[in-house]
């Protein structure tokens, strides 16, 4: 999104990384590192863990960490809803990935000063199931292949901020029922609506921008 666009300006932190999870993490060690992509963190194989992965820096500074979640009793859930969704390939006619890279499925991770009172949120006011619990990470399901991972900021890549350049947006397939549960419960504190289903616009507990969206929020 552009920032004059947006809620955000680009001076506020960026407390936010993207996981695109792949089965093909050596490929894409070896193309990144090609193609001189900034590494904050390097590629390390560990036998017997959880996940391995690397993260890479885009040109305005957001995280990228490329993962793999492996079979590991951390994983007992998660690992089978990730093998259910088949890899996509990149799509664009100009693209550099060589054949065969691709992602199946990616986290979004916040970082929190509190996750035990996020944690709450997330399931209780948002209804999201947890999938996997890493102790100072918590990962909550949105979609088939979209996950939202909390992260204690005091051990995670970022800290906390009030103010961040981040928003989190959620396509929703009943919308007016949740607009009837917004409405009725005020289950967060709202931002903005667009005076009807299209779009409501909120703060967590810890201050990331939420984006509520229905199907034709863009027409």
């Amino acid at each position: 999104m552009d920032v004059a666009h947006s809620q955000h300006s680009a001076a506020e932190a960026k407390s936010v990384a993207v996981a695109f999870l792949t089965n093909e993490l050596a490929g894409w060690w070896d193309y990144l590192l090609a193609a001189e992509v900034p590494i904050k963190y390097t590629y390390k194989p560990r036998m017997g863990g959880p996940h391995d992965g690397f993260v890479a820096i885009d040109p305005e500074g957001y995280l990228l960490e490329f993962e793999e979640f492996k079979q590991h009793k951390e994983n007992e859930k998660f690992v089978p809803q990730l093998k259910q969704n088949p890899t996509v390939l990149p799509q664009h006619a100009t693209s550099q990935v060589p054949d065969g890279l691709g992602f199946h499925s990616m986290i979004t991770w916040l970082y929190y000063q509190d996750v035990l009172g996020m944690q709450n949120f997330y399931e209780e006011t948002l209804g999201f199931e947890l999938v996997a619990d890493q102790g100072w990470t918590k990962i909550y399901q949105v979609s088939p292949t979209a996950f939202i991972g909390l992260v204690d900021e005091r051990r995670g890549m970022n800290d906390y901020a009030d103010e961040k350049a981040v928003e989190v947006a959620f396509l929703l397939e009943r919308p007016d029922d949740y607009w009837a549960y917004v409405n009725a419960q005020a289950p967060f504190e709202t931002v903005s609506t667009t005076g009807d289903t299209t779009q409501i616009m909120g703060l967590d507990p810890e201050r990331y921008l939420m984006d509520f969206l229905s199907d034709g929020w863009m027409e």
